[in-house]
């Protein structure tokens, strides 16, 4: 490229690089014009024959160098047809050689232009600082796959020393089955082309499988040809795990409200079926023979709702009143039951400690989720000789507790929480059995509902908790339960006697088959009864009736109007109202009758004995 030297002199009077012109001859150099930068970089006031490649260049030249320097002049300045790029080596005063880049550009008669492009070593060390220090992993691979080069970012997430990667294959990091993938990316690079942010996975020096995204580009060399590739490649694995947990937890909360909803009609027509097997009983004689065919409906309807209540458990629903228990009592009152029916084979090993603070639970809830710990550590152990199930309770305080490490974080924070583990010696879980191992049936045995660590976690969330889980292949499993601590629990219901009467009651069910059972319970005992459909017509009917309506049975879930503000608008009417609340769904029963003015709490479905004990007494006080 040739330049007029006025066109060349307008450029780099602007130029941010340092330029200097020189008159090539048989007498040597000339300089002719210097620049801005390079006048005041080499402190030099106007150009002159007196002035010498050295005094325009910082440290010093070797003579090997200007030598070099002078030749590549004369040649450009000969051959006006192109520039040249030049890369020459310098010395500076502490003896360390350093390089700069030059662009030699012809202008004419015997004129040549030296564009200074700067320190190269200079900008080189900064960027393999860069890349040095780079969090993530940064490599470079011949095309064959041949490791080249490797950061120490790529030996923190992968596990390999430069020393004991580089002049191995890629396939080294490639985990078995995503070979093919490899041979993809070196036909995309030999092409020109990049792979951006690919997530993929990748092994580790110690065998573990990480989630990375890997960008990868060609290298070329100075003629343009592509001879390696560079992959930036970042661990995901954690990000990962959240989403998982996310989409876990999204999941859960729906099957959550699916199982909710079915319950509560289950439970319903469930209220119908007890109802009614009562009454027929009690029209019968007593040592009629559809006794037993009664008894046995009656039997199979309770099973049936206890289905319901680990589906309400699963979902998170507080179902009954809770009390202060003492973990450690009650592991050890569970062990010791256990032991007498497990084979001799089996060691259970207790480590419980003393002067826990109690929690506020459902004893019997908080039993059953025990239990269904220890029946998946007993599957887990089999029958092998050696084996050992371990229960274990303790303290942590909340500060401690690790939530993003939990498969189940607690709902809320607490000073303490009281945890109890089971733990055993048995075939243990891969990661993709623990991502289901809450969901409702999901099972790995030949048998089973698949509903019991499911009820496990509705019972850990009904009550603000969370739940820990490390297990691995053939090297057994340790479920940990996390409850935030309570000093004190809920008082115990009185006993009472009661008489029938005539008195009115007011039956407000959004289902048709519990009022209409409900009301012939109801009459059968002695009392008056008129029913509502919803809330709306449950209040107008309060509203006109008042003084004379002795007792309201409230459904809590109901559309137009739902219980809690039925009963705020009853209380707005007549204070002293007596109200028995009706539900499947959650109810915390201390908080919602100290903010709402009810006085009992009738979890559906309910025998016909027990709906006429908690009318009787909603009456007495």
């Amino acid at each position: 490229m040739k330049l007029h030297p006025s066109v060349f002199q307008a450029i780099a009077d602007q130029a941010p690089l340092r330029v200097t012109v020189w008159k090539v001859s048989a007498d040597g150099l000339q300089l002719l014009y210097l620049n801005e930068r390079a006048r005041n970089e080499a402190a030099i006031e106007k150009p002159g024959p007196e002035v010498t490649l050295s005094a325009i260049f910082p440290g010093r030249l070797t003579q090997a160098t200007e030598e070099s320097l002078r030749e590549t002049m004369t040649k450009v300045a000969t051959d006006e047809s192109a520039a040249v790029f030049r890369d020459f080596e310098f010395e500076e005063h502490h003896e360390e050689s350093y390089w700069y880049r030059t662009d030699l550009v012809p202008l004419g008669d015997g004129m040549v232009a030296i564009l200074d492009l700067g320190n190269m070593v200079a900008a080189q060390r900064a960027l393999s600082e860069i890349v040095r220090s780079s969090d993530d992993a940064i490599l470079g691979k011949t095309l064959e796959g041949e490791i080249i080069a490797w950061n120490e970012g790529a030996e923190r997430i992968y596990g390999y020393t430069a020393a004991e990667i580089i002049g191995k294959s890629i396939l080294t990091l490639v985990p078995s089955g995503l070979e093919s993938e490899i041979t993809g990316f070196h036909e995309r690079i030999r092409l020109g082309k990049k792979i951006i942010r690919h997530e993929t996975r990748r092994v580790r020096k110690d065998g573990g499988i990480i989630d990375v995204t890997l960008t990868i580009s060609p290298i070329r060399n100075p003629e343009g040809q592509i001879i390696g590739a560079s992959t930036v490649a970042r661990d995901i694995t954690f990000i990962k795990k959240l989403q998982a947990k996310v989409r876990q937890q999204d999941n859960l909360e729906r099957l959550g409200s699916m199982a909710s909803g079915i319950a509560h009609d289950f439970n319903n027509l469930l209220v119908g079926i007890l109802g009614n097997t009562d009454l027929v009983r009690s029209s019968l004689p007593g040592d009629n023979l559809a006794q037993r065919n009664l008894d046995m409906i009656a039997r199979l309807s309770v099973r049936a709702s206890e289905l319901c209540k680990q589906m309400l458990n699963f979902s998170g629903e507080k179902l009954s009143m809770t009390e202060p228990v003492n973990v450690s009592e009650l592991a050890l009152d569970v062990a010791q039951t256990l032991r007498s029916g497990l084979s001799e084979s089996i060691e259970v090993k207790l480590q419980l400690a003393e002067g826990l603070e109690a929690i506020s639970i459902n004893k019997a809830e908080l039993k059953q989720l025990l239990m269904h710990l220890l029946e998946n550590a007993i599957d887990a152990v089999g029958s092998t000789s050696g084996s050992a199930i371990t229960i274990s309770t303790g303290m942590l305080a909340g500060a401690q507790l690790d939530q993003s490490a939990m498969a189940v974080p607690p709902i809320l924070f607490s000073d303490n929480f009281v945890s109890i583990e089971v733990a055993d010696t048995g075939i243990g879980m891969d990661a993709e059995v623990q991502a289901k191992m809450f969901d409702p049936y999901f099972t790995t045995k030949p048998a089973g509902n698949g509903l019991g660590l499911a009820a496990v976690l509705g019972v850990v969330r009904n009550h603000s908790g969370g739940i820990s889980v490390e297990s691995e292949p053939g090297r057994g499993t340790a479920i940990k339960v996390y409850f935030p601590t309570s000093p004190s629990g809920l008082e115990e219901e009185e006993s009472i006697d009661w008489k029938g009467s005539k008195q009115v009651v007011l039956v407000v069910d959004e289902d048709e088959t519990v009022r209409t059972t409900t009301r012939e319970i109801l009459e059968g005992a002695g009392f008056q009864v008129v029913t509502a459909k919803n809330g709306l017509q449950g209040l107008d009917i309060f509203r006109r009736h008042a003084y004379e309506i002795a007792v309201v049975l409230l459904d809590w879930t109901m559309p137009q109007k739902r219980g809690e503000e039925t009963l705020r608008a009853m209380k707005r009417v007549r204070k002293d109202v007596r109200v028995v609340l009706s539900s499947s769904m959650a109810l915390d029963v201390k908080e919602r009758l100290a903010a709402t003015g009810g006085t009992d709490v009738l979890t559906k479905p309910y025998r016909a004995s027990t709906l006429i004990f908690r009318i009787f007494r909603a009456l007495r006080r």
